[in-house]
């Protein structure tokens, strides 16, 4: 019966396939290379684009009466275009402050959405608006604006009503909010104000203290490092599948071959040998064949084999042929043996003489060579 492929045979068949290996990590390195500088290119053209789109969108786009429509009418009935517009009149001249919060242990505080969810609950903004007499438009969760930056942990509180007066009275509500700290959700949190007093937000170097809260970072060198590596890691796995699936597909007996024997047929593979001055293929191969004094059938198709045969062949009773058609049905073959090597042997050709040699129904032993 077949022999379960070791660990050796498997290094064997990598190394066989070394070259479809390498050359798919060299591709899938190329094709990484490529999507980076395409991804770099299209980042900064990008990059370019917001730019532009920024500085237009410093210029109010619609004026006082549009945004008094606008704000008539039912928030949700807007469409998209007509939202932004309203939000970024309403932005203009805004105000904004600086804070930092830690929590019972002295941690930062990151979570800025869940200070915006409760800044902007009904009763906090029903008391800033009794305040000053004023009215968040559209309401409270879009006028104000509040990010984070992971870098310093330091928070960002922005509100817009499109009113300059109206935008620094709210800050200034919600600065002694953040000062005086006491609402419950302070409690077991510090609140470290960086600005003095709420300041304009109307400069490249405000704006940039406000991201948007949907922002396209470049990679950075480590995440590029580890794509790198995770690439190089699934292009070998994809060598190695695709080397399985061209073993399988190729017409010669490989490395990892079936040779689909049953019962007692056997197998001996002579590259497992390791030839010195003492022990020879011919001698291990000679102690194979020369078993018994009865009629034996060497089948071998290439010329190292028939080498080999003829060395092990001394006497009569061995027949040597290249197509077990070619053995005169007369003579009473006990047993046969059929030669291949590694990348050479066609399995069309082993598959013939295998099933050939099964009608003998008699000793069969099949001996690989590289």
């Amino acid at each position: 019966m077949d022999q379960p492929f070791t660990i050796k045979e498997y290094w064997n068949f990598l190394k066989s396939y070394k070259k479809v290996i390498f050359s798919t990590i060299i591709l899938c390195i190329l094709l990484f290379g490529s999507f980076f500088v395409l991804q770099k290119f299209f980042f900064d053209d990008t990059q370019n684009n917001l730019s532009t789109q920024e500085q237009a969108n410093d210029e109010v786009i619609i004026d006082e009466e549009q945004a008094e429509e606008y704000l008539n009418a039912d928030y949700d009935s807007l469409n998209e275009t007509q939202q932004a517009e309203l939000i970024q009149y309403l932005n203009h001249d805004a105000y904004m402050f600086r804070y930092y919060i830690e929590d019972e242990n002295a941690d930062p505080y990151t979570e800025f959405r869940a200070v915006k969810e409760i800044i902007t609950t009904d009763s906090i903004v029903a008391e800033i608006e009794n305040r000053t007499s004023l009215e968040f438009l559209p309401d409270a969760k879009r006028a104000i604006r509040l990010d984070y930056n992971g870098d310093n942990f330091i928070h960002t509180f922005l509100v817009g009503v499109g009113d300059e007066q109206a935008n620094l009275e709210l800050a200034t509500e919600y600065f002694r909010l953040f000062e005086e700290q006491n609402i419950p959700f302070f409690d077991n949190k510090r609140v470290f104000l960086i600005d003095e007093s709420p300041m304009k937000f109307q400069d490249k170097e405000d704006e940039e203290t406000i991201p948007s809260e949907i922002e396209v970072e470049p990679q950075s060198t480590g995440t590029s490092a580890v794509l790198f590596i995770l690439t190089i890691v699934i292009a070998m796995v994809l060598g190695v599948i695709v080397s399985f699936v061209h073993n399988y597909l190729k017409n010669s007996i490989s490395y990892l071959y079936n040779y689909q024997l049953i019962n007692n047929e056997k197998l001996v593979k002579l590259n497992k040998v390791k030839p010195n001055n003492e022990i020879t293929i011919i001698d291990v191969l000679k102690h194979t064949v020369n078993s018994t004094k009865v009629e034996k059938l060497i089948v071998s198709n290439s010329d190292k084999t028939n080498e080999y045969a003829k060395e092990v062949a001394t006497d009569s009773n061995y027949h040597v042929v290249s197509n077990i058609l070619d053995i005169s049905p007369t003579i009473d073959v006990q047993e046969i043996y059929i030669f291949t090597i590694l990348n050479y042997t066609k399995k069309d050709w082993y598959i013939q003489q295998l099933q050939l040699a099964r009608n003998y129904q008699v000793k069969l032993i099949v001996i690989e060579t590289d």
